[in-house]
């Protein structure tokens, strides 16, 4: 099936067979289902919460993407939709997953290269709270970073580029990955340099106002361990 015959099949009520099902049976009368009410559509899923939807209509399309992935084809199965469906209104952490790396993939973005470059601009340019007018770089390296704040981190840049694949991918057409981490922060910061001092024109414009959407980072400090924290 492809996608619009993929969704139809997904956001219907009845079965394969025709069969209205509810609690585990049969519903004689599809007119008085109470799933669809005789329209037919499976509507409100009534799942215990799932974060790509609560719908058959939101949930449908993101099955039929992750089904589309892993078959690398447009023309999908009813098992394999079914096989994504119960994942995705199940809440199932695969379907996100496979979607950003399909998407990381677009991108051609190194996603370590990219937080290695953010960090080490933030200890480089980032202020020392412990220590007047130093900068954190003279006193710390990478390692001292707690992983919590550097997971944080991860997680804000892959959303950033999924969201943007192909500005992302334009961008690193020019330069280096560790460079779009480096000019996120400074141009989220608002440094006198960033993605709008690249020469990149619109682009550069672009993630300029996708990185001060962001707002300014979280300001590191020390634990009194050693080690940084947010």
């Amino acid at each position: 099936m492809r996608y619009q015959e993929a969704i139809e099949y997904l956001t219907r009520c009845a079965d394969n067979n025709g069969n209205h099902w509810y609690q585990g049976h049969i519903w004689s009368n599809p007119e008085t289902c109470p799933t669809c009410h005789g329209t037919n559509d499976a509507g409100w899923l009534r799942c215990p919460g799932s974060r790509y939807g609560w719908t058959s209509a939101h949930c449908a399309p993101i099955a039929y993407k992750v089904a589309r992935i892993r078959t690398g084809d447009y023309d999908v199965t009813e098992e394999e939709l079914n096989s994504a469906m119960s994942q995705v209104v199940n809440d199932s952490d695969a379907p996100g997953a496979e979607i950003n790396e399909y998407i990381l993939g677009l991108s051609g973005a190194d996603i370590d290269a990219i937080v290695d470059g953010y960090l080490d601009c933030q200890l480089w340019a980032g202020l020392d709270m412990d220590r007047e007018d130093t900068n954190l770089d003279e006193n710390y390296g990478r390692s001292d970073i707690s992983e919590e704040y550097v997971d944080k981190v991860r997680e804000e840049l892959l959303t950033i580029v999924t969201a943007h694949p192909l500005a992302v991918r334009m961008y690193l057409a020019r330069m280096s990955p560790d460079y779009f981490g480096h000019d996120f922060y400074l141009t989220r910061e608002r440094h006198g340099a960033g993605f709008w001092d690249r020469g990149l024109g619109e682009l550069g414009d672009y993630l300029t106002d996708i990185a001060h959407a962001y707002g300014e980072a979280e300001q590191l400090y020390d634990d009194g361990n050693g080690v940084l924290l947010a």
